[in-house]
C-alpha cells in the first residue's frame, strides 16, 4: 500500500509541476480610434524603459473608449503577464475563454512601476526584476486578453503584452492518467493477494 501512495504522490507531483512558458499570441485587434497597428502589442519587442509614449513602438490614443483584444489561439492556464504601458496612466486587464464573457484580471494604477516618465515595463512574475506585487493574480484559464484605459492624463500608450501560461490539460490526457493509476492499483492489489 505504501508503494501505491508513493506512486500516486509522485505522479500527481510530476503532473502538477507546470512551468509557465511564453505564449505566442495569434492576433491583436483594437476598437475605437488609435495610432499604429495593434500587432505591435504582440511583436515581442519591449521598448527601452522611459521611451517616448508616442513612439512607433507603441499603440497610443486619447480618451478611454478604445480597447484591445489579444487572442492566444487556444485556452491556456494563464500564470503571468509582462506588459509595457505609459507610466502615468491607469489600465484595466480582463480575460475570457470565449471573447464574450469577461472577468477582471488586474488593474494598473497611476504610480505603479519604478520610473517617472515614459514607457514602464511591469510583470506579475515574482522572480522578474519588473515585478509589481499589486498586479499579482491566481492562475486563470484564458484564451483572450482585453486591455483598456481607466484614467490618467488622457493620453495612453501600450507597447507590449506577453503572456506566460501552461496548456490546459485535455480531458483525454486526464482519462489516460486515471486509467493508468487504476491499472497500477489493480496490479498492486493482485500482487498483495497472492502473498
Amino acid at each position: 500500500m505504501k508503494s501505491i501512495v508513493l506512486t500516486v504522490f509522485i505522479l500527481f507531483g510530476v503532473t502538477g509541476i507546470t512551468q509557465a512558458s511564453p505564449v505566442t499570441a495569434v492576433s491583436a485587434s483594437g476598437t475605437g480610434s488609435f495610432n499604429n497597428s495593434p500587432d505591435i502589442l504582440i511583436d515581442g519587442v519591449i521598448a527601452g524603459e522611459g521611451s517616448l509614449w508616442s513612439a512607433p513602438t507603441s499603440v497610443w490614443w486619447s480618451g478611454v473608449s478604445p480597447s484591445f483584444v489579444i487572442d492566444l489561439g487556444e485556452v491556456y492556464t494563464l500564470q503571468d503577464l509582462l506588459v509595457q504601458v505609459d507610466n502615468n496612466d491607469a489600465y484595466q486587464f480582463d480575460y475570457s475563454t470565449d471573447n464574450s464573457v469577461w472577468s477582471n484580471l488586474f488593474s494598473i494604477q497611476v504610480g505603479y512601476g519604478e520610473i517617472s516618465w515614459g514607457m514602464d515595463t511591469m510583470s506579475t512574475d515574482s522572480l522578474s526584476s519588473e515585478y509589481i506585487s499589486q498586479l499579482d493574480f491566481a492562475p486563470v484559464d484564458a484564451q483572450f486578453l482585453r486591455v483598456s484605459a481607466l484614467g490618467g492624463d488622457n493620453f495612453y500608450s501600450i507597447s507590449e503584452i506577453q503572456a506566460f501560461a501552461a496548456p490546459v490539460p485535455e480531458p483525454s490526457m486526464m482519462m489516460l492518467f486515471g486509467l493508468g493509476l487504476m491499472t497500477l492499483m489493480g496490479f498492486n492489489y493482485r500482487r498483495q493477494k497472492q502473498r
